[in-house]
């Protein structure tokens, strides 16, 4: 059974966390201003399960961090089941000379962590990703929580080794201003669902899916590098909006070997310029012959989604539609 810890103002954040984790409890902080000197590292190596963690209270991070290293970095050891971590209300501020913000590794398919949750942090101005998160990492979610201005980019989700990230979900909050992407999924990471996001002047594409994601929904993306959102495999885009003053060329690209289902987005230029973006641009990786003996292209643009009425459905040996409305 899981407690309840209220620390004092003279504890430093890193010996809370740390205290916490090993306890199972949630360590419950009121606010204040910490400055991290070293990093806050934290080795798993036996099987706990909380709810466990922080609750910053608002509490904010400012990094004294010079090597590179992640400012907050917990790594799950072989055989661990780490259970309901929870990281909460709190805000770390970096120089640009660490690495990760939160940076979470369980690198095999011997160890898990399973549902889990960070709510309420943002991490702005590192130098890595905001959010590092590799190997066997499922049933979690990140909600209300911001990733801005971080130099390799706003969050990564990835495998590691044989440790397989899934069931991951993404609700509210966002990605401003990256060096790199705002989210990417990477080394065949892919389930991955986006609810209600936001994806704003990121330096790369607002959504980096070199294997796919599983649905980005309701969310806004505004003048990112290129594109909002590069996927290969598959996808499914609903009820999105695009919008960009030139730098946005395209709301979606991608190579499709499954299918990728495009429903109700909208785009919207706001340049005087002449508009040359397109919703999306899809490309299949062959031909294959269509019905009546036609082939169809593997490489085609649109400019409508169906104005809100069809559904573009882009299926094996298909033509990929982009649409723009």
């Amino acid at each position: 059974m899981s407690t309840t810890n209220v620390i004092s103002a003279a504890t430093d954040f890193g010996t809370a966390l740390s205290a916490a984790m090993a306890g199972g409890y949630v360590a419950h902080l009121g606010g204040g201003t910490y400055n991290i000197a070293s990093p806050i590292v934290i080795n798993v190596d036996s099987t706990i399960q909380g709810a466990l963690g922080i609750d910053g209270g608002g509490a904010r991070l400012v990094s004294q961090i010079f090597d590179g290293s992640p400012l907050i970095e917990i790594h799950v050891g072989p055989g661990v089941d780490l259970r309901y971590l929870t990281l909460s209300n709190f805000t770390i501020e970096g120089s640009g000379n660490e690495g990760d913000g939160i940076k979470i590794v369980a690198d095999g398919n011997d160890r898990w962590l399973y549902s889990w949750i960070i709510d309420n942090v943002t991490v702005q101005h590192v130098g890595g990703f905001g959010l590092d998160m590799q190997g066997s990492i499922f049933e979690g979610t990140v909600s209300n929580s911001w990733m801005n201005a971080n130099g390799a980019g706003g969050a990564y989700f990835a495998h590691a080794k044989d440790g397989v990230a899934s069931a991951l979900r993404w609700f509210g909050g966002g990605f401003q201003d990256n060096a790199g992407a705002g989210l990417t999924l990477d080394q065949g990471a892919r389930d991955m669902s986006v609810v209600g996001a936001t994806f704003a002047d990121n330096h790369g594409p607002g959504v980096d899916a070199t294997q796919g994601i599983t649905a980005v929904h309701a969310s806004n993306f505004e003048d990112n590098g290129g594109m909002a959102v590069f996927f290969q495999n598959y996808t499914n885009l609903s009820d999105n909006a695009f919008s960009t003053n030139g730098p946005q060329m395209l709301g979606a690209s991608g190579w499709v070997t499954g299918q990728a289902n495009l429903l109700n987005n909208a785009s919207n230029f706001t340049s005087t310029e002449p508009d040359t973006t397109l919703l999306a641009r899809r490309r299949h990786v062959r031909h294959r012959p269509a019905r009546h003996g036609r082939r169809l292209p593997a490489h085609r643009d649109l400019r409508h989604d169906g104005c809100r009425h069809a559904r573009p459905h882009f299926g094996h040996g298909r033509s990929g539609g982009d649409g723009k409305r």
